[in-house]
C-alpha cells in the first residue's frame, strides 16, 4: 500500500479519488497521478518520470515536481479542435 502526503496533498492508493496511471515510452517512464488536496477537497493531476521499483518515492517526487494536466473530457463529450 502507498500513501503520501506532501503539503497537504494526499496520495492513497485505495483512496476512491486517488490515481495513478503508469505508461512506459520509448523515453521512459511516466506516471500520471490524481490526488487529493486535504484542504480543499478537490483532486489535482500531476505527471512526472516513475520509477516502478520505488513507486512511493517517484509519487512523493511528483507531488513535489510534477507537471499538472487538466481533467480529460469524458466519453461523452466533445473536443474542439
Amino acid at each position: 500500500m502507498v500513501k503520501v502526503e506532501v503539503n497537504g496533498m494526499l496520495y492513497e492508493d485505495y483512496h476512491p479519488d486517488c490515481k495513478c496511471i503508469h505508461s512506459r515510452t520509448s523515453s521512459g517512464s511516466y506516471a500520471f497521478i490524481q490526488v487529493l488536496d486535504m484542504e480543499t477537497q478537490m483532486v489535482k493531476r500531476y505527471w512526472g518520470p516513475f520509477d516502478i521499483e520505488r513507486p512511493e518515492a517517484s509519487i512523493e517526487s511528483i507531488m513535489r515536481t510534477g507537471g499538472k494536466w487538466p481533467p480529460l473530457p469524458g466519453p461523452d463529450e466533445r473536443v474542439d479542435s
